[in-house]
């Protein structure tokens, strides 16, 4: 069993907070190949955008308008298309000393309301349109998120999260700062058709740590850049795929034991992001250049409608040795104007004597708890029954020397109503003092006892904990690669 997954905010230069944060699983899209521009603003005036910094003031706190850096992280600002002006999000310096980031506060930053039909350029008075802008920053624990509301603002409803999309900039994760620019693009129908009238945009910031809004660390705000702002009516034909899913049982591995294999499943949600009805959508899946494919059931997808495309029958591998890699994508009758979205990324997996794995098998950063115990791990099904002996980590090289690791295999029952109930203890290893040659491959920790794994009790989870020092060094840090729950 190899077990090294999930990703924590692990600081820069701050301290830590004691909460685990998911890595990001969703890829940043692709600028769509749009119809006509309807409505731009490149923030030159700011006439466009009501500003409400909580009370705060000084161009440091909160969201300005101009074309100065007021941040303390930038040096340049965004590398936007029109270059002049932007607006910026700043919450202090919490380099100084003392450190001067606000507590308790939402800045946010609203447009005019947009009658989008309407709009001058909206000839086909459609309310089928994809909002663009660019955007630059980095993420500590905030929460930078853009929202959407077709009441006047007495409700809104999140259409991005940037959480969703890019990791922490952080010691172990020290090259996670947005591409300067990002352009991002978010098709509006979903939210508005309908009710289109009204339309406001708003960028927001606050804590992504609510619970924990009397640690300063959690209002730390490198920077968030938004420039040239647009709207445009959707193309004529686009199948957007949505949300992929591979794995048996909403679990996917990258290394499956010969005595695991199961019966894998693809599946995306078709959204048709155009302005004409799709036919004939179906998934097509390709595993190892030719040798197994399958395809979904077709579909024909209304304007604005979703379908869930499931390949049938389901892929299941030989229980012999090999790699598997596979490519996928959707099709349609119609000659698809941004077909750039219709391909997924592909994936790969093998299958093993007897290692069962979630990692990528590229480390992409570190996970810990600020000094204090934790325990982190997967989830593991077990179809057949078999022997566990050991349970494998990737040690992050921050990591202190001389800091005590160890390994639990529990069952896992979810129909308990907490996650702790859901836990029964099975086996463990021995504590293990980290060496500095645990910090340059993987460590394996035996298990007190070969244990055997029942396909009675089908999910296990499997975790790398530490008992900690009392926040004294960085203690163990996981090393994190790929994404599981």
């Amino acid at each position: 069993v190899a077990s090294n997954a999930q990703q924590t905010t692990k600081p820069y230069s701050f301290g830590d907070i004691n909460t685990a944060s998911i890595k990001p699983t969703v890829p940043q899209p692709t600028p769509k190949a749009v119809g006509v521009e309807i409505w731009a603003d490149d923030f030159n005036t700011g006439a466009n955008w009501t500003i409400d910094n909580d009370g705060q003031t000084g161009a440091e706190f909160g969201w300005s308008i101009d074309g100065t850096v007021d941040g303390w992280w930038s040096g340049s600002g965004i590398l936007s298309t029109s270059g002049t002006g932007w607006a910026e999000l700043s919450n202090g310096d919490p380099t100084a000393t003392p450190a001067t980031q606000a507590l308790d506060v939402t800045y946010t930053m609203t447009s005019i309301a947009l009658d989008i039909p309407n709009l001058p350029g909206n000839t086909a008075n459609t309310d089928q349109v994809t909002l663009q802008y660019q955007e630059y920053g980095a993420r500590f624990n905030d929460a930078q998120l853009v929202e959407i509301s077709t009441d006047g603002g007495t409700s809104w409803t999140t259409i991005r999260d940037n959480s969703d999309h890019y990791g922490v900039l952080s010691q172990a994760q020290p090259n996670n700062a947005y591409p300067n620019p990002s352009d991002v693009s978010i098709n509006l129908a979903p939210y508005i058709t309908g009710n289109a009238s009204s339309v406001q945009i708003r960028f927001s910031w606050t804590t992504g740590f609510p619970s924990q809004s009397t640690n300063a660390n959690v209002w730390v705000a490198y920077g968030w850049f938004i420039d040239d702002v647009k709207i445009f009516t959707n193309a004529d034909n686009d199948i957007e795929a949505m949300n992929p899913y591979w794995g048996t049982e909403f679990l996917n591995y990258t290394m499956i034991p010969t005595t695991q294999v199961a019966p894998i499943d693809f599946d995306v949600l078709a959204f048709n992001s155009g302005l004409n009805t799709q036919t004939n959508v179906t998934l097509n899946v390709d595993v190892n250049s030719g040798a197994w494919t399958g395809t979904s059931q077709s579909a024909t997808i209304p304007v604005g409608a979703y379908d869930s495309l499931v390949v049938s029958p389901q892929y299941t591998p030989a229980a012999t040795p090999g790699s598997h890699s596979f490519t996928w994508e959707i099709t349609q009758n119609e000659t698809d104007d941004v077909p750039s979205n219709n391909v997924i990324e592909g994936d790969e997996f093998e299958v093993t004597d007897y290692i069962y794995a979630m990692d990528d098998d590229l480390l992409d950063g570190g996970s810990g708890n600020g000094g204090f115990g934790y325990q982190k791990g997967n989830f593991y099904d077990i179809w057949q029954d078999d022997i566990a002996y050991y349970i494998d980590v990737k040690l992050h090289n921050t990591t202190a020397v001389g800091s005590s690791v160890y390994g639990i295999i529990y069952a896992w029952d979810g129909t308990q109503a907490t996650f702790a109930d859901a836990l029964t203890y099975v086996q463990q290893t021995d504590y293990h003092t980290v060496v500095p040659g645990d910090l340059n491959g993987v460590l394996s920790l035996p298990l007190l006892a070969q244990t055997t794994m029942e396909a009675l009790q089908v999910t296990y989870f499997v975790v790398i904990g530490t008992d900690g020092d009392g926040g004294t060094s960085n203690d163990v840090q996981v090393g994190t690669s790929g994404i599981s729950p």
